[in-house]
């Protein structure tokens, strides 16, 4: 919110320097003024942006670290799954859906974790509003009559939609590989003809070797044929 109302205070600062750079008879200006405007609000919005965007992905990690560094060492010396478990907990107290009263070492990681976050926040709030201040300054000292606002507001433009496409493109591509990883992982556990001529679903199977569950039934038959009879009805 912040970094979009400094993008349209760094349009129109923009726009007004190139207005009193023209002035009545001043040069002339080889993009409109408009252009600088938005030349400028790029120059604002974008940095802050990309900070904002690799400070979130890197976020989680450091506070999942700061977390299990509040916990005694014997608690996160067990395996990944034990590790998994532990960090469900303080997320849950950190959530407030816990149960009851939460043990007080898991309530000392979760209150770790609250402080981290809020430290975070607010180093992220500064760090994103000096880099935009910045971005909307250097853009505003590059304003001038010779300044092809219109040609570089284009190319950033221009990168973006190709950004834009490189992600729909990319996500696309991760999705069929997922299903096509996870459909040979399951082929590999059910064979293809039970899967196409079987005549029972039932996908309640052991998630782990300590748990009790059947083997599980796959035949996709009723599960065609319940969709048919919906779509007939």
């Amino acid at each position: 919110m912040l970094i979009s109302l400094l993008s349209v205070m760094a349009f129109q600062w923009g726009k007004q320097r190139a207005q009193t750079l023209t002035g009545d008879h001043g040069p002339k200006l080889h993009s409109l003024p408009g252009f600088y405007g938005y030349y400028t609000a790029l120059w604002c919005g974008l940095p802050a942006l990309l900070l904002l965007s690799i400070w979130l992905f890197a976020e989680g990690p450091v506070l999942t670290h700061a977390a299990l560094a509040a916990l005694p060492e014997e608690m996160t010396a067990g395996s990944s799954d034990q590790i998994s478990l532990l960090l469900n907990d303080i997320r849950n107290v950190v959530g407030g859906a816990s149960a009851g009263q939460a043990d007080p070492v898991i309530q000392n990681a979760a209150d770790t974790y609250v402080r981290s976050a809020r430290t975070s926040n607010l180093l992220l709030t500064i760090l994103a509003l000096c880099v935009a201040a910045g971005g909307a300054w250097h853009a505003y000292r590059q304003i001038s009559p010779v300044l092809r606002a219109r040609n570089q507001v284009e190319s950033i433009v221009k990168l973006l939609l190709i950004g834009c496409a490189l992600v729909a493109i990319f996500t696309t591509i991760g999705i069929v590989l997922s299903v096509l990883v996870e459909s040979l992982r399951f082929f590999g556990k059910v064979p293809l003809t039970d899967f196409l001529f079987g005549l029972k679903w039932s996908p309640q199977i052991a998630m782990r070797e300590d748990q009790a569950g059947s083997s599980g039934a796959f035949g996709i038959i009723p599960l065609l044929t319940g969709t048919a009879l919906i779509s007939l009805v």
